[in-house]
């Protein structure tokens, strides 16, 4: 893997880790779930999909499923819909 690869995987880590953390207090502003669809984009673009649909790094497929789950945190916050992290977790699993 390259090293910028390496460096968006790191940077990915880190904003879902800081995402998370304000998730589960419920905090939120009107433009996280933009933020974190741009950040699915980078890493879709980066590390695309073979001919089966499927990604050579389990790391990168993991990170992305963590931020769709925050991604529809974020809208349905956004949406006014009072409802927790954990139960879109449970939801979209």
């Amino acid at each position: 893997m390259r090293k910028n690869k390496n460096k968006l995987l790191k940077i990915s880590r880190e904003y879902i880790n800081k995402k998370k953390r304000k998730a589960k207090i419920g905090d939120y502003s009107n433009y996280d779930d933009y933020e974190t669809y741009k950040m699915i984009y980078a890493l879709a673009d980066l590390f695309p999909v073979d001919d089966k649909y499927f990604r050579d790094e389990p790391e990168v497929e993991q990170q992305l499923k963590e931020l769709w789950y925050l991604y529809f945190f974020f809208k349905h916050s956004i949406d006014g819909k009072c409802i927790k992290y954990s139960n879109i977790v449970k939801k979209y699993c």
